[in-house]
């Protein structure tokens, strides 16, 4: 990891296989350089984490690199990883998946609702009948 990412500096790292594909925790401070106010070095997530790094380097190179060494080391396959859970999303789709989330649940408890009227003037009528 240090050798994708220099500017990450680890402080802990640890492998876990308490899941169906075993992962790695990372805990470091990202150092940003060059900075014309204020410091000129200090810690910076976004200066570290671009969108092209944790595309490129966190979920290609990285995960390549750690299938293999798991393989090889642990004499663990690392599952690919699956798009519908576990996966970045855009703020777009956040948003989008979120409301479809309430949408969902709204027409859920609509169609519970609607069953409940219509028990209710089914008792209505048979008490207004005696």
């Amino acid at each position: 990891m240090q050798e994708y990412l220099p500017d990450f500096k680890i402080a802990n790292a640890a492998v876990y296989f308490d899941e169906a594909s075993p992962h790695m925790h990372v805990v470091g401070v990202p150092v940003g350089r060059g900075f014309k106010r204020g410091l000129s070095t200090k810690v910076s997530k976004r200066s570290v984490f671009t969108p092209q790094v944790l595309s490129e380097i966190l979920q290609d190179k990285m995960r390549a690199d750690a299938s293999y060494y798991m393989k090889d080391i642990f004499q663990q396959e690392v599952r690919a990883k699956k798009k519908d859970k576990n996966h970045d999303l855009t703020v777009a789709e956040y948003k989008v998946a979120n409301e479809e989330e309430k949408i969902e649940k709204l027409s859920t408890d609509k169609i519970g609702l609607e069953a409940d009227i219509l028990v209710l003037n089914h008792q209505k009528s048979i008490t207004q009948k005696n």
